[in-house]
């Protein structure tokens, strides 16, 4: 690494990892060629399809305008009250679960409350001691997004629009049902997980690449970077950094397609005439959970990876080891702030997804219950929940990114923000930092430059 006080973007970066992307497009191709093929040896009533076209149309439209707004709202929330949003989803997680787990099963409403109640007060503990600082940092990131929220939301429609396509034809591959426990269904389920993760990640690396390019745009001594569109460069770091997302997405596709074997074989034993052993359903739910506990590891793994590859531009190996190294070299609150924005987010997403369903189920009712309306309404719906959960991740992947900036580029961000600087700073350097004083001696935040 080198060391240096301030920031620039790479004018030059490498497609790393590009033998992951080559074979993340063989297998989804693959399977989306077939999945044409099929869709079009498939006989429609005309009439039906473009009543049904239309009302999907009017159904999307509404959706979107319903996560258009309440991500505004959301936003909006993290930059003017985040103290506000992370003292309520500690108190009212709890109490969210306890009303969901009443409506959904009577049996388990205690159960998941007390869950989220215990969760809830391990968060505190975690946090409790930097939850200004984090607020801070959660209201200097949302800004910097909200800036440019219209590029956030074309480029997740786009990809959302390009998972969709393709997961619909991979999805008409399957052909019989019989056929799914196979080896190429097999073989098709991961490629579906590996494609959604896929997506999933490369908008992490577009939000962090907005922080960074928002950051140097305002901050930085070279011409090139204040000139630089924040939204067209993030989406060419995001198109090099496609072979590292390829393969950190691999890794989880497979450990999601081992889970997903693991319950089948569980839910065949369950369904099938003879009585499963209990030997046999005690290592299959210990497999679950170990599988389920190692994919968590992962993808907490690759957010911060991914966070990291977007600024410097590594492959996805090196930013591993460079990423959680860098981490480890100075104090910070990056994994506080990262559980305060998943716990936060996932308070969010609940509220936001209790909302579009009323407001759907509403829109069927006001448009008479007709099939096509209500196909229309649950397809819309469920992309507008897909949208909402993707604008409620960018808030870690944006922390993420903007404390690595703190390390990496203290002075870009005292430029930015000094508030925040001063009180990332302090934690780096002890309650006696001085601004003044580290202006002159620091020379130790590093920087890629590659």
């Amino acid at each position: 690494m080198l060391l240096k006080s301030e920031l620039h973007f790479a004018p030059r970066r490498s497609f790393h990892d590009a033998w992951a992307f080559i074979l993340l497009l063989l297998f989804s191709g693959t399977f989306t060629g077939i999945g044409i093929a099929r869709i079009y040896s498939i006989s429609l009533d005309k009439s039906k399809t473009n009543g049904l076209v239309n009302e999907l149309i009017k159904g999307l439209g509404f959706n979107l305008a319903i996560s258009m707004v309440l991500n505004m709202m959301m936003f909006c929330l993290y930059s003017v009250a985040p103290k506000l949003v992370i003292y309520t989803s500690l108190f009212l997680m709890p109490l969210c679960c306890l009303i969901l787990g009443f409506v959904v099963d009577q049996r388990g409403m205690i159960a998941t409350a007390g869950l989220s109640l215990f969760l809830s007060v391990l968060v505190w503990l975690y946090i409790r001691g930097h939850i200004d600082i984090i607020a801070q940092l959660f209201s200097t990131t949302s800004s910097m997004l909200n800036s440019h929220i219209f590029a956030l939301l074309f480029n997740f429609l786009l990809l959302i629009v390009l998972n969709g396509t393709i997961g619909v034809c991979m999805a008409f591959s399957f052909g019989e049902k019989e056929d799914i426990g196979n080896a190429i269904g097999t073989a098709l389920i991961f490629s579906i997980f590996w494609i959604n993760s896929f997506f999933m990640y490369l908008f992490d690396v577009f939000t962090a690449g907005i922080i960074t390019g928002e950051l140097l745009k305002k901050t930085s001594s070279e011409r090139d970077d204040r000139e630089a569109s924040v939204a067209g460069r993030a989406l060419g770091n995001m198109a090099y950094a496609m072979g590292s997302v390829a393969f950190g997405a691999l890794i989880i596709a497979v450990i999601k397609t081992l889970r997903y074997l693991v319950n089948s074989k569980r839910q065949r034993s369950v369904r099938s005439d003879e009585q499963p052993g209990a030997f046999e359903m005690v290592i299959l739910c210990m497999a679950d959970c170990t599988l389920s506990l190692v994919e968590s590891y992962v993808h907490v793994l690759n957010k911060f990876t991914f966070s990291y590859l977007a600024i410097t531009g590594d492959s996805y190996r090196k930013a591993i080891n460079d990423s959680f190294e860098l981490l480890s070299k100075k104090e910070n609150v990056a994994f506080k702030s990262f559980v305060a924005a998943e716990y936060t987010q996932n308070f969010l997403f609940m509220i936001q997804t209790i909302l579009i369903v009323g407001l759907n189920i509403g829109y069927v009712v006001f448009r008479k219950k007709s099939d096509p309306v209500v196909i229309a309404a649950i397809f819309g719906g469920v992309l507008s929940i897909l949208l909402t959960f993707q604008f409620c991740n960018v808030m870690s992947s944006g922390t993420l990114a903007l404390s690595y900036l703190q390390i990496m580029a203290p002075q870009n961000v005292k430029n930015y923000d000094i508030n925040l600087h001063k009180a990332l700073a302090t934690i780096q350097h002890g309650k006696n930092y001085d601004v003044v004083s580290y202006e002159q001696t620091n020379v130790e935040s590093t920087e890629r430059v590659e």
